[in-house]
């Protein structure tokens, strides 16, 4: 109790004591750097990634101080689902009520609202989401194992920069920059939309991808939805010819909500009509988000079920905010569109009033957020 007590008036002060001489960790903020770049070109972490960070010893610390610990463990456990345990749980809702005291109570013009984490499918239809809220899939030919097919792309283009390197060679006629410059389409998200998978799946023939933990080779790419259908209510069985159905596995009305902005924006109306019908105002929801990951990994930064802190903002002119020239010269470190084209190694610091004029940032309202 003594130890909890402690934690809830000063937690991540306690994380840091906590962590301090147990294992080899930086003593960084929470939000600051622990990355540090390989090549420069992404945000990715573990293998295959281009970015490298110490996060291992921590999680594996983390773990066995029951932080946190895989959920339904004695029942052999389902990948990409945690449990927070005591101090992870309280430590989690010290960071949220910081949070909201940031963005909630000291921002003026901000609600917080909640809603449902069922999600009526029309909803999601209307948004995009149940056709194009999709991670790119191939399986292997003789395994059957899906695979995420921009992850295995990702690997593969490291190993074949890495040979490259050392024997000064080309693979298939590509240089060491054609394939950093793929990898950079892989990392940027160019080649993982539906649209994207028919070029993705002619790389993939190219250069010879194949799954690395058997050595089969892999079939094409195909869209794979993210969110998890439900039934909301029975079904009938009933076809509209009076017959019976034979199968009704595909049948639903409903997702688990993926992200938390669809709450938001369906209840504009009713927020306008608070806001006294005056903009900009700002809306924030905190609450549960579900994607059914293909292969889930790398601890807490990729999972099926996450807690979302999230704000829709609202402005007749969203190019402009009234608070922006409080926080324009403040310095941030970014890693703009030329700068990842050009292969440059590292983000470079801006003030957000220069990256606005030079359109790194695209609006005031965006940068303020920031």
């Amino acid at each position: 109790r003594r130890t909890m007590l402690a934690m809830s008036r000063r937690p991540l002060s306690f994380l840091t004591r906590t962590l301090g001489g147990s294992c080899d960790v930086q003593r960084v903020p929470l939000l600051g750097s622990m990355w540090t770049p390989r090549r420069g070109l992404s945000t990715e972490v573990g293998e295959g990634g281009l970015w490298r960070t110490p996060d291992q010893p921590l999680e594996e610390l983390l773990k066995r101080r029951n932080f946190f610990y895989s959920a339904f463990s004695c029942y052999g456990g389902i990948s990409g689902l945690y449990d927070e345990g005591p101090l992870g749980a309280m430590l989690k809702e010290e960071v949220l009520r910081r949070w909201k005291e940031k963005f909630l109570i000291a921002e003026p013009n901000m609600m917080l609202i909640q809603s449902p984490c069922i999600t009526s499918r029309s909803v999601l239809k209307s948004s995009g989401h149940e056709d194009k809220f999709c991670d790119l899939m191939v399986y292997d030919r003789v395994t059957g194992a899906p695979i995420r097919a921009d992850q295995l792309m990702k690997q593969h283009l490291n190993r074949l920069i890495d040979e490259q390197k050392k024997k000064k060679s080309k693979a298939d006629g590509l240089t060491v920059e054609d394939l950093e410059r793929l990898l950079l389409r892989c990392t940027s998200g160019d080649l993982q939309t539906p649209e994207g998978a028919e070029e993705l799946g002619q790389w993939i023939k190219r250069l010879n991808v194949v799954n690395p933990e058997t050595g089969n080779a892999v079939t094409e790419p195909r869209p794979f939805n993210l969110m998890f259908p439900l039934q909301v209510g029975p079904s009938s069985p009933v076809a509209e010819d009076g017959s019976l159905k034979t199968n009704t596995d595909n049948t639903h009305n409903a997702f688990l909500r993926p992200e938390t902005a669809q709450g938001i924006f369906v209840n504009f109306p009713r927020l306008l009509q608070e806001a006294n019908g005056k903009l900009p105002f700002g809306c924030i929801q905190i609450g549960q988000a579900f994607r059914n990951e293909i292969s889930p990994r790398h601890g807490l930064l990729r999972t099926r079920e996450f807690t979302m802190a999230e704000i829709e903002f609202f402005s007749e002119d969203p190019k402009t905010h009234p608070s922006f020239q409080s926080v324009q010269d403040v310095s941030v470190p970014l890693f703009n569109a030329l700068d990842q084209q050009n292969l440059l190694p590292n983000p470079q610091p801006w003030t957000l009033g220069d990256a606005v004029k030079m359109g790194i940032i695209a609006t005031e309202s965006i940068a303020y957020f920031i």
